[in-house]
């Protein structure tokens, strides 16, 4: 019978030669003819301190030599073994995972938990971070330690950061059994840093070694910590996973990166003139801009002052319409603003609707089916305004678009409405698609209306009628009315 042996690289720490290892891990002599060892797994080497990591691998080898079986050794950051592997005669192979598809990290966890609760918790989480990291086996394990120790992994992308750095820095390794020589906390301030003075002030991407160095060591000289610890707090950080050394420094993800230089502004907030106005400003920027969504995410409020430079910033590009129309996602990010501020938000991002709507249509090929700019406004209205966060605050504008009683407005309330068809009342979406239907009538009568906007329109309201059957067989009706009189028309404008 072939058996493996698993030993976690902190307990093989506790040996120092082949032979009382295997007094340990093997039965006794009498009975070791019936089996044989065929593979030494070694588990998580980057747990054991750098300076005692080559002599771990030089036992394990001695130990797989004398079993005469194959060894596995892994570790966080695959670097770790290949760089000892290469400084070794064992040259061992490496091989490293990649990030999850989401059905597989789903397999996964379903196969990992029998709590159903716990397996929804993690589904909905795991589908909300999977646009904005790798969903590598250690980024599952920590949304896993969230959900477990939470009984909840948050509704927003900035709260799953924040809690994910948290652990991957090592809140809860002294619970683990793992020795600590810098709180995590003090991981986050370095981190922080060296995103804002290596990479954002500096404009960049990666940093080299001898530069990282360098920062470290100033780190650590202006606070007077002992350089001793230097190592360790390289290899706590590389176990994390958020940053990558391998032909220079990074982050692992451009969102860390991100998150980090936004973690800065928000500690150091006191220090900018108008930390209000720098946000809105980085918010249009295309290189930085996702570092505005994240402080907010941090604080978990938007300002109005924020709002207010962000009017005031005006520009006629696509770029910054498309950045103002999706202020919605900030306000996700801010979701414990005051009412009145989210409000103000709404009415702020849905005033570049009918510009959006101008210049992608400039920009269609003349192929192109004359409904898809109307088609992506919308998508674009879902990803900003479909929030359980903002669901009142988005009724509360599109009533107020409605009682404008202008094309425009009309374009901007049933884009509105139908981000927000999910996150309301099924009563309250009639009523509301019933008010719009009656604003198309009327521009219609006064020949605003284009045909664009009534077959878009009687699309969308079907969509946020459809557990109404009654209401939706009405709006069906009117579409299959309009495609009879124009059918050419119709047909131009879905598939050009």
């Amino acid at each position: 019978m072939q058996i493996p042996i698993l030993v976690p690289a902190t307990e093989m720490a506790e040996y120092s030669d082949p032979e009382t290892f295997l007094e340990e891990h093997l039965p006794p002599i009498e009975v070791r003819p019936s089996f044989k060892v065929d593979c030494l797994l070694v588990d998580a080497l980057d747990e054991v301190p750098q300076d005692g990591q080559m002599e771990i691998l030089r036992l394990a080898g001695q130990i797989a030599e004398e079993l005469q079986c194959s060894m596995v050794i892994s570790a966080r950051p695959v670097h770790v073994v290949r760089t000892l592997g290469q400084e070794t005669s064992q040259r061992l192979p490496v091989v490293q995972l990649q990030p999850f598809e989401y059905s597989q990290a789903m397999r996964l966890i379903d196969r990992l938990v029998r709590d159903p609760a716990i397996v929804n918790i993690l589904r909905e989480g795991i589908a909300n971070l999977q646009a904005h990291m790798d969903l590598s086996p250690l980024s599952v394990s920590l949304l896993l330690d969230i959900a477990e120790a939470e009984r909840e992994v948050p509704g927003t992308v900035g709260e799953i950061f924040e809690q994910y750095m948290d652990i991957a820095l090592g809140r809860f390794d002294i619970e683990r059994g793992i020795e600590v020589v810098f709180q995590y906390f003090i991981k986050k301030q370095l981190l922080s840093e060296l995103a804002w003075f290596e990479f954002y002030k500096k404009d960049r991407f990666r940093v080299d070694e001898s530069e990282f160095d360098e920062f470290i060591g100033a780190y650590f000289e202006a606070r007077r910590l002992s350089m001793e610890n230097i190592p360790r707090m390289k290899s706590d950080i590389d176990r994390s996973g958020i940053l990558r050394f391998s032909d220079g420094v990074y982050f692992a993800h451009r969102s860390f990166l991100d998150f980090y230089v936004a973690l800065y502004a928000t500690n150091h907030s006191s220090d900018f003139d108008n930390i209000s106005k720098w946000l809105a400003e980085i918010y249009f920027t295309d290189k930085w801009s996702d570092v505005a969504f994240y402080s907010f995410a941090q604080k978990r409020e938007v300002s109005a002052n924020f709002l207010l430079e962000a009017e005031e910033l005006e520009d006629d590009s696509v770029d910054y319409h498309l950045r103002r129309f999706l202020i919605g996602r900030i306000l996700q990010a801010g979701w414990l603003s005051p009412s009145g501020t989210k409000v103000q938000g709404v009415e702020l991002g849905v005033k570049s609707t009918p510009k959006l709507l101008e210049m992608i249509s400039k920009e269609l090929d003349g192929d192109a089916p004359a409904a898809m700019p109307y088609v992506f406004v919308a998508g674009l209205a879902e990803l900003a305004y479909s929030s359980r966060t903002l669901a009142q605050e988005v009724t509360d504008v599109t009533l107020q678009l409605i009682e404008d009683r202008s094309l425009d407005s009309y374009r901007s309330a049933i884009n509105l409405l139908w981000a927000n068809r999910t996150r309301i009342p099924t009563d309250d979406a009639g009523a509301q698609a019933d008010l719009i239907l009656e604003l198309m009538r009327e521009l219609q009568s006064s020949e605003q209306l284009t045909l664009a906007d009534r077959a878009i329109g009687y699309l969308l309201l079907e969509t946020v009628v459809e557990d109404d059957k009654e209401r939706q067989r009405a709006i069906s009706r009117r579409l299959t009315r309009l495609a009879r009189r124009q059918p050419d028309s119709i047909k131009k404008l879905l598939t050009g």
